[in-house]
C-alpha cells in the first residue's frame, strides 16, 4: 500500500511550512511538464531557475495572498497531484484554477478522487455559490472531467472554454461519484 498524505498550502504556508520551497518547485515542474505536453514548447524555457522564480513570485505567492488554496497529494516519490482554487472573501464565486496530476498517477483511481474529496470538504465550508474554471481547448480530458463534475459551458475564448457551475451541483455530483 502506498502511503500518501494531503498538504494544504495557503497564505500562511510560505512562512510556516518548512517544505514550502520543495512543494512550490514540485508544483511548478508538474504544471510545466503537463502544460508542455498539451501546448507544446512555445515561449521561454520554463525549466530555468529564473522562470521558476518568476512563477513562484508572480503567480504562486501573489495568488496565496488573494485567498488561493492549493491541495497537494504526495507520496514517497513526491507530488502525485494538486488542485488549486481561489475563494475571494466578498465574492460569490470560487475559481478552480488548476488540477494537475503526475502522469503515472492519472488513471490510478486514487489521486484525482482524493484531491476532489478534499476539495468537496473545503467547498462545503465556504459561503460562495458559484464555481468558475477555464480549460484549454487542446485539453479534451480535462474538459470531459469538468463536464462530468456538473459544469456547463459558459463561453468560448480564443484558446479554450470557460465553464461555470453552482456549488450545489458540483457538491452533489462529486459526493456521489
Amino acid at each position: 500500500m502506498i502511503k500518501m498524505r494531503m498538504i494544504e498550502l495557503d497564505a500562511q504556508s510560505p512562512g510556516s511550512d518548512p517544505e514550502f520551497a520543495v512543494w512550490a518547485r514540485e508544483m511548478y515542474y508538474l504544471l510545466g511538464d503537463n502544460m508542455t505536453s498539451i501546448l507544446g514548447h512555445d515561449g521561454p524555457d520554463w525549466r530555468t531557475e529564473d522562470e521558476l522564480r518568476k512563477w513562484r513570485d508572480r503567480v504562486l505567492l501573489t495568488g496565496l495572498v488573494k485567498d488561493a488554496f492549493h491541495l497537494l497529494l504526495v507520496d514517497g516519490q513526491g507530488l502525485r497531484g494538486f488542485l488549486s482554487f481561489s475563494a475571494p472573501s466578498g465574492s460569490a464565486e470560487i475559481y478552480l484554477k488548476e488540477i494537475q496530476i503526475r502522469p503515472s498517477a492519472r488513471k490510478d483511481g486514487v489521486t484525482l478522487r482524493r484531491l476532489m474529496e478534499r476539495f468537496v470538504t473545503r467547498l462545503a465550508n465556504l459561503p460562495h455559490e458559484t464555481i468558475r474554471t477555464y480549460v484549454n481547448r487542446r485539453n479534451d480530458e480535462s474538459q470531459q472531467l469538468i463536464l462530468k463534475a456538473g459544469f456547463r459551458i459558459e463561453s468560448q475564448a480564443e484558446r479554450g472554454t470557460r465553464f461555470t457551475a453552482s456549488k450545489a451541483t458540483v457538491l452533489a455530483r462529486l459526493r456521489t461519484s
